[in-house]
């Protein structure tokens, strides 16, 4: 029996045994952690279709991003993160990290804008890996300064020098790009992305809408109510 559920990088549930166990007292306190990447075995005695399909949508991590329909790059220079987004959950699928070199004379110019390039390249096949860009109803790039606008620009002048059908659909995808301001790369920055009603109105008949909008909600009590 749980009485208190705690969320975070571990889920912790505390309460009491309600039933008889081996090596438990009925009665007893308890608490019971599941972590990220720990195997563990869940059961009931009778199963729905709906219940079967959200443990499906939870545990899908299959390569082209399954069914989530919403993905995020989260970056910023020589930093980025790819992001896919379903209900219930936003998991970090790739991080690129890159030591872009800073911009002097002519040459140093040279050598940043070729390490730019090259940071970037691995960005999109990260994002190419893990998603399915035919599937994503709305592609979200963020970041602070310019470096998300940089990026889509970019993207849009590779998919015109790959051409072939990699090149197509990278093209076909453009229009679901929507760049928009973040604080910075990191995962957190996520949730401030998602909180923008621009975001929520363009993702509002995906299946990451629920997030979104618990999102939205969250905040909103957290503001009226902050303890």
């Amino acid at each position: 029996e749980a009485g208190e559920l705690r969320l975070g990088g571990v889920i912790t549930a505390d309460g009491q045994v309600g039933a008889l166990a081996e090596g438990l007292r009925l009665g007893a306190a308890h608490t019971l952690q599941l972590e990220v990447s720990r195997p563990f075995s869940l059961s009931k005695e009778e199963w729905d279709t709906v219940a079967l399909e959200r443990l499906l949508e939870a545990s899908n991590d299959t390569p082209g991003g399954g069914r989530a329909e919403l993905a995020a790059v989260l970056l910023q220079p020589g930093l980025a993160n790819v992001c896919l987004i379903s209900h219930g959950m936003s998991v970090v699928k790739a991080r690129v990290e890159s030591h872009l070199p800073r911009r002097g004379n002519a040459a140093m110019a040279t050598a940043a804008a070729k390490a730019t390039d090259k940071w970037r390249a691995q960005v999109l096949a990260a994002l190419l890996q893990h998603t399915d860009l035919d599937a994503l109803k709305a592609l979200v790039v963020a970041g602070p300064g310019f470096a998300k606008d940089d990026f889509v620009r970019w993207a849009t002048e590779e998919a015109a020098r790959r051409g072939g059908e990699e090149g197509k659909k990278l093209a076909r995808s453009l229009p679901k790009w929507l760049a928009v301001h973040a604080s910075s790369a990191h995962k957190h920055a996520l949730r401030e992305v998602l909180a923008d009603p621009a975001i929520a109105a363009r993702v509002a008949d995906t299946k990451a809408a629920g997030e979104v909008a618990a999102l939205a909600e969250f905040l909103t009590l957290l503001t009226r109510d902050p303890d």
